[in-house]
């Protein structure tokens, strides 16, 4: 409906320039079948602009699965259909927790993707703030590193 894309783009005018929150539906436009347009992947609610790795992330590709969505659960149990392409972390364990870290790192130090944003959804609410789902993941990494985040 046109009032809920309204209203996601209203939820990004109250948010830090640089830090832009996409609706779930908003995020499906960035999968890459608009050849000329962005692809963008969101894990665990970072949403990364990984158009370098086109030939990666483009429709056929070995990777297309992932673009568009928040498939967090996918990196880490390999389920590329459509019922292993979510968001939803619950089902792994904490070591698991930490190779999907991995995972975010991955994309958020990679010289060519590019952070632009979070997903509203699991991990962060409409104003782009972490959620207790984030927060958790936070007290892991410091548990495990020592290092608050």
């Amino acid at each position: 409906m046109w009032w809920t894309d309204m209203l996601a783009n209203v939820a990004t005018w109250f948010v830090s320039t640089e830090q832009r929150v996409f609706s779930i539906r908003e995020l499906s436009r960035y999968d890459g079948t608009d050849v000329s347009g962005p692809i963008y992947l969101s894990i665990l609610g970072e949403v990364y602009d990984v158009s370098a790795g086109r030939k990666n992330y483009g429709p056929g590709a070995e990777h297309h699965a992932l673009a568009g969505r928040d498939a967090s659960a996918a990196f880490i149990t390999g389920d590329l259909s459509p019922s292993g392409l979510i968001s939803d972390i619950s089902q792994l364990q904490d070591h698991e927790r930490y190779q999907l870290l991995d995972w975010r790192d991955f994309y958020a130090r990679h010289r060519k993707y590019r952070f632009v944003g979070v997903l509203r959804d699991r991990f962060y609410d409409w104003r782009g703030r972490p959620t207790g789902e984030t927060e958790y993941l936070r007290e892991l990494i410091r548990l495990k590193t020592g290092f608050n985040v």
